[in-house]
């Protein structure tokens, strides 16, 4: 066997704040279930030309072009909440939040703008330390990421990727490529709810999209990439004999049109703190209900993530005033917080901080009037403008690791 062979198929991830092109070196090490190649992704400009002789030409000026390049990656793994960590902050940008503390929660919402903050490098690593024949992709983004857990399984995450450019002479010698000594999150952990409701269902499936564009301009490599609509959808199975939501309820609520609140999480709570917690909160609405089965009966129900409640009104003025983070700063007349659920989603529309102006997630209701938002609030301002929504993601983990930058 050749050295090329012992050391093919070890995946590494690392990040930078930079720039798409500049490099970064890799900390972190994936253990892939597939064994993917990093496709250099260059577009041939293919014209048949009339140049007198019957068969093609393939040199210089004639009937083949060299196009722009995007490199791809398709990663599938067992997910965990270290090894997800950075791949998130690359599908959400500037939607991503870690927290402080001995335990560095993570927070991910969709972004409120198309600008990139992050970009990932990628390594194949086909050779020891010194030999510079490794793989690197530079400027990578994550675009996709489908997460799905069955009876008796790890939880299974592919990643899909697009990036800047294409590296074939890396040497990994200043590469760190360690794998987290952690479990893979485990299906049979989980604990899943839907309004509220305790449900045991066979299987789900989530793919998360950041619809991201590449532009070149002028350029035969990536000068940016562009975010835009952010979608998600899924699949849920809901068993017909489930106590509270099985039977024809699913199928009525696809009917009524109705929007239902469903969490997935590994952990005691819903918004996840302590290390080694992951959650998933989700607004769906059904897109069909299907009953089917083999062995028991029961619905199958495809959804769309969306966000179906917000703030009835937007005011500068009230008799009371919203506390955040006990701050009493913001004042407006929704102050109702009840009809909201932690993951929701706050905004300080006129904030005289930038800083302040960012999306916040909500990570307690004390009450009514009363909440914790994450970034937390300066309270600096009073009057503020603000709304606040459903969310239609949120996905929180806890993880002892401090992501620089993040």
């Amino acid at each position: 066997m050749s050295t090329r062979n012992i050391w093919a198929d070890v995946y590494g991830v690392g990040h930078t704040v930079t720039s798409i092109s500049t490099a970064a070196n890799c900390a972190k090490g994936i253990a892939l279930k597939n064994h993917p190649s990093f496709s250099a992704g260059t577009s041939i400009i293919d014209q048949r030309k009339a140049i007198g002789v019957s068969y093609r030409r393939g040199d210089t000026g004639f009937e083949y072009q060299q196009g722009a390049s995007v490199p791809e990656a398709s990663w599938e793994f067992d997910a965990s909440y270290k090894n997800l960590s950075r791949i998130l902050w690359s599908l959400f940008q500037q939607g991503s939040f870690q927290g402080e503390g001995t335990v560095y929660p993570k927070y991910f919402v969709p972004y409120d703008t198309s600008e990139l903050e992050v970009w990932l490098n990628l390594i194949r690593k086909l050779a020891p330390s010194g030999t510079a024949t490794s793989q690197r992709v530079k400027g990578a983004v994550c675009h996709s990421l489908a997460l799905s857990g069955e009876e008796g399984q790890t939880i299974s995450a592919v990643a899909e990727f697009r990036g800047y450019g294409l590296e074939t002479n890396h040497d990994i010698a200043s590469d760190t490529l360690t794998f987290d000594a952690v479990a893979p999150l485990m299906f049979q952990n989980a604990t899943i709810t839907l309004d509220g409701n305790t449900v045991y269902i066979p299987n789900f499936n989530l793919t998360i999209t950041n619809n991201l564009v590449t532009k070149f301009y002028d350029n035969a490599t990536a000068v940016r990439h562009i975010l835009n609509d952010f979608t998600a959808e899924g699949t849920i199975v809901i068993p017909w004999a489930d106590e509270n939501e099985g039977g024809n309820s699913q199928f009525d609520d696809f009917v009524a049109g109705n929007v239902s609140r469903l969490v997935i999480r590994w952990g005691d709570n819903e918004i996840a703190s302590a290390d080694g917690n992951f959650s998933m909160i989700m607004n769906i609405r059904r897109t069909n209900a299907t009953h089917t089965g083999d062995d028991e009966v029961v619905t199958e129900i495809p959804f769309h993530i969306v966000s179906g409640l917000e703030s009835g009104s937007v005011k500068t003025t009230s008799a009371s005033t919203i506390k955040l983070n006990g701050n009493a700063s913001v004042t407006g007349t929704n102050t109702e917080f009840d009809s909201f659920e932690v993951g929701d989603l706050l905004y300080a529309l006129n904030a005289a901080a930038a800083g302040d102006r960012t999306v916040r997630v909500i990570t307690a209701i004390a009450s009514d009037t009363a909440i914790t938002v994450y970034p937390t609030y300066s309270g600096s301002d009073t009057g503020l403008l603000y709304k606040v929504m459903e969310t239609p993601l949120t996905i929180s983990l806890g993880d002892s690791q401090n992501i620089s930058g993040m």
